[in-house]
């Protein structure tokens, strides 16, 4: 079984991009390689522009994208508001974990509040 999350980034104009991942959302894999491997805001990019994922690899190289695997369009959501990408996806069942690159660091959104990404936030420590 899958555990499903949206990735963001925070723009300068305060809207929102963001990509679904499929497997292993949960903050002890997606939510700690984020924070480990994709720290800056042009490796950021890089992931975004990849479109929707299976999962999610340390080397940018190795993730299986759909775009990539199976030729599906390169599909984002773009330009929401920060509420708006947190009201879109807080109540879809499909999604388990929220995440947001914004002001340099990872944050995940949770009982109502973001919460930044530590080593130990992630790895529950």
């Amino acid at each position: 079984m899958s555990t499903n999350s949206r990735i963001g980034m925070l723009k300068e104009d305060g809207s929102v991009v963001s990509i679904y991942c499929h497997w292993d959302g949960y903050l002890e894999h997606v939510g700690d390689t984020l924070r480990q491997y994709y720290n800056y805001r042009y490796k950021v990019e890089e992931l975004i522009a990849l479109g929707a994922l299976s999962s999610l690899r340390k080397d940018i190289k190795e993730i299986i994208s759909y775009h990539k695997w199976k030729g599906e369009p390169i599909e984002s959501d773009m330009f929401i508001s920060k509420e708006q990408y947190v009201k879109e996806y807080i109540n879809d069942i499909f999604i388990e974990y929220i995440y947001l690159f914004m002001k340099g660091d990872w944050y995940h959104y949770s009982n109502k509040k973001w919460i930044k990404l530590t080593k130990e936030y992630c790895l529950g420590e």
